[in-house]
């Protein structure tokens, strides 16, 4: 593996480019100058700490705490610089908007089919998606409607492994298999809604 060094790369801070703070975006130069960083202030700190006359032992242990302290303000600064131009981006993306308008814009289908279903479900629901950030999103904006492992209403999104066969009144994932079913409302083809005859 190669590392390209490039000195513009070192503390050019970008935007979180995900959906959480977490997607601070760290370049392989800025972790290579904080590795020496933390060399150089070791070097230098333990050095210092032995013209003090300390033993050699209690000058490296100092010099450690010295360089990881001084590293992990450094990089707190760097991380918050990414947080406040996330901050200041999605303040000026969703300023004036409202509720609806600000998730529509996140999440668009997600969001859409979510006000869909929620006119559709009353109460409890099954939910199949083969993305996780998808399902997980999904649950949240359908709340209060609750997840249910067994529910009459079957929600499908963004799942390849889900099938539904209009001929039979089937649906399928995997080794569960209902019958008979129901098509409630299909605005995509990779989502839909499901009801449980009643027999």
């Amino acid at each position: 593996m190669t590392m390209n060094f490039d000195l513009q790369d070192i503390f050019a801070t970008r935007p979180i480019d995900r959906g959480t703070i977490n997607g601070v975006y760290i370049s392989p130069s800025f972790i290579l100058f904080m590795y020496i960083l933390i060399s150089v202030i070791l070097i230098f700190a333990a050095a210092v700490f032995l013209i003090k006359k300390a033993s050699f032992v209690s000058s490296l242990k100092k010099a450690f705490i010295v360089a990881f302290f001084s590293a992990g303000v450094v990089y707190a600064v760097y991380a918050d610089i990414g947080w406040s131009r996330w901050l200041m981006s999605d303040a000026r993306t969703y300023a004036g908007l409202s509720t609806d308008e600000k998730l529509l814009k996140m999440d668009d289908a997600i969001y859409a089919f979510a006000l869909i279903a929620r006119k559709t479900i009353p109460c409890d629901y099954m939910l199949f998606s083969a993305n996780d950030y998808v399902r997980l999103r999904e649950e949240y904006l359908l709340l209060p409607l609750r997840k249910r492992a067994q529910s009459d209403y079957i929600v499908v999104l963004a799942d390849p492994e889900s099938h539904y066969d209009k001929a039979t009144l089937t649906f399928s994932r995997g080794s569960v298999k209902i019958s008979p079913v129901e098509l409630l409302i299909m605005p995509a083809s990779y989502a839909y809604i499901l009801k449980r005859k009643q027999s």
